[in-house]
């Protein structure tokens, strides 16, 4: 199974959490999405480490092996100083070469004692050319007590200069003892620290990983200093994060990012309409009659005065209209010939104007009427007393346009001038819709702006339509229409549908543009604002950003004092991070316990409160705090037992207190709560293997949160750890190479990669010591 490095440095400030495994949920979004935690076991093999170190396990600078001891005589300075030298004289002749170079190390451990560094290395430079090829561990010995030396200048002496200098000859003489050990423990340890120092962090983890095979001990003493290296390397490795390119999110994210806000832009149909009618209110048309035209047939009942022509819509020679035509709910009034031959519309008006055919008080009817017999135009008072029938006479043109049996239409008979009028005939009847509807109700309706023409069709309108439905595809690209030329109206709100779309759909940087658009926009509502700098700082959390994204969150409050949501996410961060120090914890229960008393009804920031409440439980061992955590989680569960996501900590609480029957029955509630969420299933796995052992059914799990959702990186993790297990490096190489491909946020991305750094990193070292897969894998089982 695969190394969980950071673990290790962790292992005394665990944060009370008993089981090996540990589960990150991701809630919300974008959230952000999702942020994941490797699961890691450390393991190894004390027998199999006992033989591997062997002899290679030396101090770092060794005490010296003989000494000369003379008894205390009365001679003099000069007479005990020949003894000695004749003594060491005749050591030199009965010595072998490897007691000769053990002898020079031996001297250079005491000049290292003394802090005569330059002389030190001399003696150990001359070990070294003393030592036969036989004596290869002695040298590298050597070789590591020199770089002992270097490692007391840089303390002591080293300046900015020279630091680099004396880093890299440590990194050189350790270099060469492991080539002649490579199970040198002292020497992977010292460069271990001078990789961390120069910045080799990769090396630096490799090297770490070879000591962690080793000896667990020495890689608990470096633990604290590698895990900063194992964050750096994380980071190196997932700048290549923008190069993924986008990934469509699957329909649980897009419902768990709107549900984990209090405040949502409003995308109902009724306030989309309001929002659309504010602009476009109903137009009323002035009447017809007050809108003169330069067309006679364009306006009926407009009297031409310069010729005392008839408005009538008729048509005349000169122009072509529709047969039985009416315009604003007038119909066309039969005419009459006045004495004079001058023609006038068949209507009173209050001043005796011509006008529209419409009844008067006095009973005086303009209405073109249809009698039973089809005959038509009766005749009207005018105050001439024009005669009422429009009849024709032998001297006198007929004005009555009387349809008979044999003619579709009558025609005016010339007037004994010579004037004549065509006149249309057509069923008299009164015109209707077939409902008992005047037909001049009708055409003012038919007339009358409607003032929802071209809602539909807006793009912002469109693509919220397809939200709905789930699908995706085609969103962004209405909403890039709608913001270029769709109605002003809407464009604020596709900025933030289509800046939250960018973040699901992992494009992070274009979702911070959008952000910024809405946050400068003027005269938006503060809600608007608020809600735009929270989701930016959410964004930046994943891509790293921590400074930025709390700026915003300070940003949001300034805006919108009351914003629920700064509390929630502001916690959340906080919570899904890898740095759990005490003051942030309680700062993330202090903003929780603010958003519950906000949003009482809101189950997000109530299982969110009880998680924290678990959290602080476990860093600061205090079993005080254990009946408040329950309580809380009981209270949600109680109150919100749907909210799928809540279970999922719900049963985290009732593992880590070996509820275990009851953290099951929990999660099952949550998968038929959400079958489509990964984030159940990934839980009923993990509980299923660690405490059932049922590694096909738990394996099972996993597969199928995949399937809900492929960028389930915490699933790929497990299945690769699985696969490390049975000794199938190349396959768990393959599962990390997919979390890393779908990885939606920087951080996520980071944490595969450093899974995918740390097995890759174990699979050389275990080749290099000669431990098989198996070996590995049975280590493993045994816990060791």
């Amino acid at each position: 199974m695969s190394l969980r490095l950071t673990k290790l440095v962790e292992h005394s400030s665990d944060s009370g959490e008993s089981s090996k495994w540990k589960l990150a949920v991701a809630l919300g979004v974008p959230i952000a999405v999702v942020s994941g935690f490797v699961f890691y076991w450390y393991w190894r093999s004390k027998k199999r480490a006992k033989s591997l170190a062997g002899s290679a396990q030396s101090p770092a600078v060794e005490e010296e092996v003989t000494r000369t001891t003379e008894p205390v005589t009365s001679k003099t300075k000069e007479e005990r100083r020949d003894a000695q030298a004749a003594s060491a004289s005749r050591q030199e002749e009965t010595l072998s070469p490897l007691q000769q170079a053990r002898e020079l190390k031996a001297k250079g451990n005491a000049l290292y004692k003394a802090g005569k560094y330059d002389e030190a290395v001399k003696a150990y430079e001359e070990a070294i050319q003393v030592c036969p090829a036989s004596g290869a561990e002695d040298i590298a010995v050597f070789h590591q007590n020199i770089a002992a030396v270097y490692a007391a200048r840089l303390t002591k002496e080293a300046d900015e200069g020279s630091k680099a200098q004396y880093l890299n000859l440590i990194v050189d003489h350790c270099s060469k003892a492991l080539k002649l050990n490579p199970k040198y423990v002292k020497a992977l340890s010292r460069r271990v620290k001078a990789f961390e120092a120069l910045g080799r962090n990769r090396e630096c983890v490799l090297d770490f990983t070879r000591v962690a095979l080793l000896d667990k001990t020495e890689s608990k003493s470096l633990g604290e200093a590698v895990a900063a290296v194992i964050k750096a390397v994380g980071k190196e490795l997932s700048d290549g994060f923008a190069d993924l390119g986008p990934l469509s999110p699957p329909p649980y994210l897009v419902k768990s990012f709107f549900e984990c806000f209090v405040w949502k832009d409003d995308l109902s149909d009724a306030c989309l309409k309001n929002l659309w009618m504010s602009t476009h209110p109903v137009q009323h048309r002035e009447p017809a009659s007050e809108q003169p035209s330069p067309t006679a047939s364009s306006v009926p009942g407009e009297a031409n005065k310069e010729h005392g022509a008839s408005g009538d819509a008729i048509a005349t020679e000169g122009m072509a209209t529709g047969d039985g035509v009416t315009t604003e709910g007038i119909d066309t009034a039969d005419t009459k010939t006045t004495e004079d031959g001058a023609s006038a519309d068949a209507k009173a008006t209050e001043d005796g104007a011509s006008g529209d055919a419409k009844a008067t008080e006095d009973g005086a009817s303009g209405d073109a009427k249809a009698t039973e017999d089809g005959a038509s135009g009766d005749a009207k008072a005018t105050e001439d007393e024009a005669s009422g029938d429009a009849k024709a006479t032998e001297d006198e043109a007929s004005g009555d346009a009387k349809a008979t049996e044999d003619e579709a239409s009558g025609d005016a008979k010339a007037t004994e001038d010579g004037a004549s009028i065509e006149m249309k005939a057509k069923d008299d009847r009164p015109a209707s819709d077939g409902k008992g509807q005047p037909q001049q109700q009708q055409a003012e309706q038919a007339n009358r702006p409607d003032p929802m023409e071209g809602y539909a069709e807006q793009p912002f309108v469109r693509a919220v339509q397809l939200l709905r439905k789930n699908k995706f595809d085609d969103i962004i690209k209405l909403l890039t229409e709608a913001i270029d030329g769709g109605d002003p109206v809407f464009v604020p709100h596709a900025l933030l549908l289509r800046a939250a779309m960018y973040s699901l759909w992992r494009q992070d940087q274009l979702a911070v543009v959008d952000y910024d658009a809405i946050i400068s926009s003027p005269g938006l509502e503060p809600q608007m604002y608020s809600n735009a700098l929270v989701n930016k700082a959410n964004v930046l959390a994943g891509l790293q950003e921590v400074n930025q994204s709390q700026d915003c969150f300070t940003q949001a409050l300034k805006v919108d004092p009351g914003c629920t949501d700064v509390y929630i996410h502001r916690a959340r961060i906080v919570m899904e991070s890898e740095n759990q120090a005490l003051d942030l914890v309680n700062g993330a229960v202090r903003d929780l316990e603010t958003a519950a008393k906000l949003a009482p009804d809101h189950s997000y920031c109530h299982y969110r409160l009880a998680a924290a409440y678990h959290r602080l439980m476990g860093i600061t061992q205090s079993m005080q705090l254990m009946e408040t955590v329950k309580s809380k989680f009981e209270k949600a569960y109680r109150q919100f037992p749907s909210n799928a996501e809540g279970l999922v900590l719900y049963s985290m609480f009732l593992q880590d207190f070996q509820e275990l029957d009851k953290a099951e029955e929990v999660l099952v509630e949550a998968v038929k709560l959400e079958p489509g969420s990964p984030l159940p299933h990934f839980a009923l796995g993990l509980i299923t293997l660690l405490f059932h052992q049922d590694v096909q059914r738990a394996q099972d799990c996993m597969e199928t949160a995949i399937k809900a959702d492929r960028s389930c990186v915490q699933a790929y993790e497990t299945l690769a750890s699985l696969e490390l297990q049975r000794g199938n490096s190349i396959r768990a190489m393959e599962l990390y190479d997919r979390a890393i491909k779908f990885s939606r946020t920087k951080a996520e991305m980071a944490q595969a990669c450093i899974a995918k750094e740390l097995i890759s990193a174990q699979e050389r070292a275990r080749i290099e010591f000669g431990i098989s897969a198996q070996e590995l894998s049975e280590s493993f089982a045994r816990g060791e």
